[in-house]
């Protein structure tokens, strides 16, 4: 009874937590994206309306930079908290290693769509939303499972599902997404629903794996 009630505590704060993770995420790329339209405007008109695209191309990849480098901390700091609670070890590198991954993912993702620029515009609008959102969610969720891969399997076996698990939550995510932009236009509640289930997809895969991880998979009690 105890490991039960242990454990739906540990499930409901981890999705409560990613939801908190991924509205700063959110956020963060609102207030960037606000200071790169300024900052943009700024050396525009320092250049008398010719910018370097250099110097654009920089500004842009920093930006992109720092929103990784959010991404990545808020949710290595959320999930570090609960782990450490959860397990009394410390869980060292793990902000380390979830702020590569999350600087990864976001750098990644954009490079990707930049080299498929040429592909992507013989698309439909509605293809292009596809194509760019499987990889805006499954990308930078996958480098961060796979950047923290490292730590987990310090403490527990079959550690790659936690990677795998990652990838499974930017899948599900990006699914929500593709049924949302339908249900939404034929119901608000349902496109409501979608929206918090949206938010709340990634915690509840990675929750339930993890847990099943350090409950069954623990390397401490070999």
């Amino acid at each position: 009874m105890h490991t039960f009630l242990t454990g739906t505590r540990f499930i409901l704060l981890w999705v409560l937590g990613t939801i908190f993770a991924l509205l700063g995420a959110a956020v963060v790329a609102g207030l960037l994206a606000l200071g790169g339209m300024l900052l943009g405007g700024l050396i525009t008109g320092r250049s008398g309306g010719d910018p370097n695209p250099t110097t654009l191309f920089i500004v842009l990849v920093i930006l992109l930079s720092l929103l990784g480098s959010s991404f990545g901390l808020l949710f290595g700091a959320v999930q570090k908290a609960l782990l450490r609670q959860m397990t009394g070890d410390p869980w060292r590198g793990w902000l380390v290693t979830s702020l590569l991954g999350g600087v990864t993912g976001v750098l990644l993702t954009f490079f990707l769509i930049v080299y498929q620029v040429e592909l992507l515009l013989t698309l439909t609008p509605l293809e292009i939303v596809q194509a760019v959102g499987l990889q805006l969610f499954v990308v930078p969720f996958a480098c961060l499972g796979l950047a923290q891969w490292p730590v987990v399997a310090q403490e527990v076996r079959n550690s790659w599902l936690w990677a795998l698990a990652n990838i499974v939550a930017g899948v599900v995510m990006y699914g929500l997404i593709v049924g949302g932009l339908f249900a939404g236009a034929a119901s608000l509640l349902i496109g409501l629903g979608l929206l918090l289930l949206l938010a709340a997809a990634p915690g509840i895969v990675t929750g339930f794996t993890m847990l099943s991880l350090l409950l069954f998979q623990r390397r401490s009690t070999w």
